[in-house]
């Protein structure tokens, strides 16, 4: 397979070289550290790479951590490509999930069902459909593994 980037596929997790390659931005600049630890790029990725594992879960009852051994390369590249994407996300809109929705210059409450809408990013959805994560089928057997077939 030929890809664009160049992203390492051992493991699950996205680096910040791996970002300032995609993006172009190099969040250690950008994100200057003030003393507090969970302001740093790298806490930003991680918390990042946490919440849309967490909504994978949640949602579509799937296990990044688990399936991640077991992918093709294709879909290795692919769902790094969402992580990226999903950072790229936050980095320029910011995070809605921490959002109360309420807009004080005009005194309204944005609805929950519309933030959680929009908290992940449309190209990130697009990656994550094309690693095959975004499915709600459920395996039996083993979690991700042997299983004999597929629960609907």
């Amino acid at each position: 397979m030929e890809e664009q980037f160049n992203i390492p596929l051992n493991t699950r997790f996205i680096t910040l070289d791996d970002f300032k390659l995609y993006s172009g931005i190099d969040l250690e600049v950008e994100m200057k550290s003030d003393g507090n630890p969970s302001r740093t790029a790298e806490a930003f990725l991680l918390r990042t790479i946490t919440r849309l594992e967490s909504y994978l879960t949640a949602r579509y009852f799937r296990s990044p951590e688990r399936e991640y051994k077991d992918m093709t390369d294709f879909q290795k590249y692919h769902y790094k490509l969402a992580l990226l994407e999903q950072c790229m996300y936050i980095y320029k809109v910011g995070d809605v999930t921490m959002d109360s929705g309420y807009d004080a210059d005009f005194g309204k409450r944005t609805d929950i069902n519309y933030l959680k809408q929009i908290s992940i990013a449309p190209n990130a959805e697009n990656e994550l459909m094309n690693c095959g994560m975004l499915s709600r089928k459920m395996r039996y057997g083993t979690y991700g593994g042997d299983g004999n077939g597929w629960m609907y």
